[in-house]
Order: structure tokens, then C-alpha cells, then sequence
């Protein structure tokens, strides 16, 4: 059967109603799409926002984790929760903890390479995996939650969510709630 003979009973009122259809289906569909834009550009507007990024390159030094402040406004005392990270890529299966330096300021647009120290289960330091962890987390996956205020000092939590070699932002909420005069 021939799409022209399936509608060839159709009438141009028929034809009208088809193709507002499929005109309001289109409309609907980019009405979502600006409203993720329009949610995205809003909480960079109203507060800080992080990029956290992986680098891996050929340059040693240049390797480690980043964190950019994406949107426009000022954030302060930002402290990045321990990670619990299983590596098996070492010749040896291994439990550690991630411990990140805290940052005190990150103006806005700025970027930052963070300070991490590995530790095992028992807290204890281990400089011979701290000095070569980047490269290894390139394959687990796991999660960072990095606190931080604002210049009001209004608390936030970013969770971030490290699967392959793409760090993701999963979530922002507020520690403290908004206060209002009323």
C-alpha cells in the first residue's frame, strides 16, 4: 500500500489538522529544550556554579582534578568531601581515600587544580600511590560532593559524578534554606 493511497480520502481540513499536529509535536519538543536552557542560565545567575574536570595529559604536571567556577558570582570556603575510591588497576586491588585541600576563594570564571592526598581504609598516608592516582582515575567511577558558601553565605552541596573519563554535575542543593522577611 502507497503512503499517497493511504491518504488520498483525506480532505484539506484533514490535511490542515495532520500538519498542526506535527507542528505542535515540534513546538512542544523545542519548548523543552529552552526550558533545560533557561534552568541551566537561571541557577548561573543566581549562584555559584562548578565545572569539575579531569585531565589526563602527556604533560605530568598538568595532570590532576579542576575546579572552575562557571558562573558569575564569588564563592568561598569550598570544602571537598572525602572520597572512597576502589582501584584495581594498580597490579593489586586497593580501598583509599581521596582527601581534597580546601579552596578559600574562587572568583568567578576562575580555575583552580586541586590538592588531593590518597590515605587508605585506616587513615593512613601513602606517598608512593599519591604521587601517581591521577592517571588511575581515569576508569572507576565515583563520587564527589564539593560544599561551598556563597558571598551571602548561603551553603550549597554540588554532586558531581565521575563515570568513564566524563565528570557530570548531578545535583546542587542548599544546605540552608532562603530566609525571608515576613
Amino acid at each position: 500500500m502507497a503512503i499517497s493511497t493511504l491518504f488520498s480520502g483525506w480532505g484539506i481540513k484533514d490535511s490542515l489538522i495532520g500538519l498542526s499536529l506535527v507542528i505542535l509535536l515540534a513546538c512542544i519538543l523545542e519548548i523543552r529544550k529552552l526550558r533545560k536552557v533557561i534552568t541551566q542560565e537561571t541557577r548561573r545567575r543566581l549562584l555559584p556554579f562548578f565545572r569539575l574536570e579531569l585531565v589526563l595529559d602527556d604533560d605530568i604536571g598538568r595532570n590532576g582534578l579542576y575546579l572552575e567556577n562557571e558562573s558569575f558570582f564569588l564563592a568561598k570556603n569550598i570544602k571537598i568531601k572525602d572520597v572512597d575510591l576502589f582501584l584495581d588497576d594498580l597490579g593489586y586491588p586497593l580501598n583509599v581515600v581521596l582527601r581534597f585541600a580546601g579552596v578559600e576563594w574562587l572568583k568567578a570564571q576562575e580555575r583552580v587544580k586541586l590538592d588531593l592526598q590518597v590515605f587508605d581504609q585506616k587513615g593512613e598516608f601513602l606517598p608512593q600511590i599519591n604521587e601517581r592516582i591521577i592517571p588511575h582515575l581515569a576508569s572507576p567511577s565515583f563520587t564527589i560532593d564539593v560544599c561551598y558558601e556563597n558571598v551571602e553565605g548561603l551553603k550549597f552541596i554540588a554532586r558531581f559524578l565521575k563515570k568513564g573519563r566524563k565528570i557530570t554535575s548531578a545535583e546542587i542543593t542548599t544546605v540552608e534554606p532562603l530566609k525571608t522577611n515576613s
